[in-house]
């Protein structure tokens, strides 16, 4: 990062000093000369401290850098849990619209489905069946 760090701050000076040189040159017909020379210049410069870096220390940096950067944080079981629960509002919202009240509570390895009327379990079965695809449940009256 020190290369860059040079490479940055020989630029800045450069184009300081040219802004200078162009700030006091006086208002006549060699206005555009005087551009093009230190537009020369600034790139004839930049070009010399450019190639007399040392590219392998640079180089050696940057790998150092990308080595040191601290790996993505791991977000799996948080996604499952997520998941899971949108699966069970998912199913409370189908048990609802087929007109069969229950409580639908995810858990580790699955869905806990509790009915409010025992007599709904016969039409709750079937439509997690059909509908839950390979998503665990438990299925319950209550008492």
């Amino acid at each position: 990062m020190d290369t860059l760090c040079h490479a940055a701050l020989v630029c800045c000076i450069l184009s300081a000093l040219a802004g200078l040189v162009r700030t006091f040159w006086p208002q006549n017909g060699f206005k555009p000369v005087i551009n093009a020379v230190l537009t020369l210049y600034i790139i004839t410069s930049v070009l010399h401290a450019v190639s007399g870096l040392n590219w392998q220390n640079f180089d050696a940096q940057l790998q150092n850098f990308a080595s040191q950067s601290a790996p993505g944080e791991d977000y799996t079981a948080y996604g499952a849990e997520l998941a899971m629960q949108e699966s069970a509002a998912a199913l409370q919202k189908l048990l609802r619209q087929s007109g069969i009240e229950s409580v639908v509570q995810p858990q580790a390895g699955g869905v806990h489905v509790r009915l409010v009327y025992p007599a709904d379990r016969e039409q709750a079965e079937t439509l997690l069946q059909n509908f839950a695809g390979d998503l665990p449940y438990t299925l319950e009256n209550t008492q």
